[in-house]
């Protein structure tokens, strides 16, 4: 008797945390977002580069010296360049990959893809600008050229568009309620 009240009592509170919880962290997300679209502010630039390694660099030493000794260097040179945010996307080897090709009928897939952010464009440029900037972006180059192919890689700067993040409960803005 005791667990049948105790139970359904435990769940209503469950239940109406867990909602308002998700709610209160969609509102105050659609907030920030809707705040940082019309103020221009806290909508960072993002570099976007698209690596394909030297032809005489096996796959496993391209990942192995890409994180373990070129990602270590970016997040020594982190400050000097401004950057709040690196990721590095290693391409893993699975039947998915050549499915996507096939259906679409792409080019094989980069190694991996480098992501690397900034508050802003003038804090990047302002990077750039400064002798620590450029002696920073001097050395991550050289440090490229040892495993990196340049001419068969692609670099370009980006700004996200959230269309939906699962994880966080942001739904597609156009999608129906």
């Amino acid at each position: 008797f005791k667990n049948k009240i105790i139970f359904p009592i435990m769940s209503y509170f469950s239940i109406k945390y867990t909602i308002s919880s998700k709610l209160s962290h969609y509102f105050s997300w659609k907030n920030f977002k809707e705040s940082s679209h019309k103020s221009g502010k806290n909508i960072m630039i993002k570099l976007v580069y698209c690596l394909r390694k030297k032809a005489e660099v096996s796959q496993k030493e391209f990942n192995q010296y890409w994180r373990e000794k070129h990602g270590p260097l970016v997040t020594s040179f982190a400050r000097d360049i401004n950057a709040v945010k690196y990721v590095q996307s290693h391409t893993i080897e699975t039947p998915l990959n050549q499915s996507f090709i096939d259906s679409r009928g792409l080019e094989t897939p980069y190694e991996g893809i480098t992501e690397v952010w900034w508050r802003s464009e003038k804090e990047l440029n302002d990077a750039m600008n400064t002798n620590e900037g450029k002696k920073a972006f001097q050395a991550l180059l050289e440090d490229e050229s040892g495993f990196i192919d340049f001419s068969r890689s692609q670099v370009f700067m980006t700004k996200e568009n959230l269309i939906f993040d699962a994880d966080l409960n942001i739904p597609y803005d156009g999608a129906p309620n």
